[in-house]
């Protein structure tokens, strides 16, 4: 018990470390943090936790801002299964599948088209009109801001 307290803790400070390194464009040690903190998550296998979600959202953020696009689509795609694995669908999540699937659109661009993975764009659908902003939680539009909603400025005011 002690011990997974610890990890929670040190998983904790990672979260922390990864997000204020990446506010910092310092995103080769934000990277490292963020790889901690997905070494050391403790869902049961098969199940996605919303903190799953979010270190990978974290990551594939990272691996775009260092141009390693097609490591960023993988982890994005990868995210946007877990969303649907889920199996419903909250205001949160779809928030965060949009966020994931522009993101994925960013990668996507420097990417040449026959190295695209075929099922990439399907995965990709950004749908902001099921996504209700005022019933997404303020910490999660700050961590993962979805500026490209129509309604982004409205809802920030």
């Amino acid at each position: 018990m002690i011990g997974r307290w610890i990890t929670n803790v040190r998983r904790a400070r990672w979260w922390v470390k990864a997000l204020d390194l990446t506010s910092k464009s310092q995103f080769e040690q934000a990277l490292h943090y963020a790889d901690l903190v997905e070494c050391h998550l403790d869902g049961a296998v098969g199940e996605v936790s919303k903190y799953d979600i979010y270190c990978k959202l974290l990551k594939g953020f990272l691996l775009g801002s260092l141009k390693r696009n097609e490591e960023a689509l993988e982890v994005l795609a990868a995210v946007q299964r877990d969303i649907l694995r889920v199996g419903f669908m909250t205001d949160e999540l779809k928030y965060l599948r949009c966020y994931g699937a522009v993101l994925g659109h960013e990668a996507m661009r420097s990417i040449p088209a026959k190295r695209l993975p075929s099922h990439a764009e399907s995965l990709l659908k950004v749908d902001y009109e099921n996504v209700d902003l005022a019933k997404v939680l303020s910490n999660v539009k700050r961590t993962f801001p979805l500026r490209f909603h129509p309604l982004w400025k409205e809802s920030n005011r």
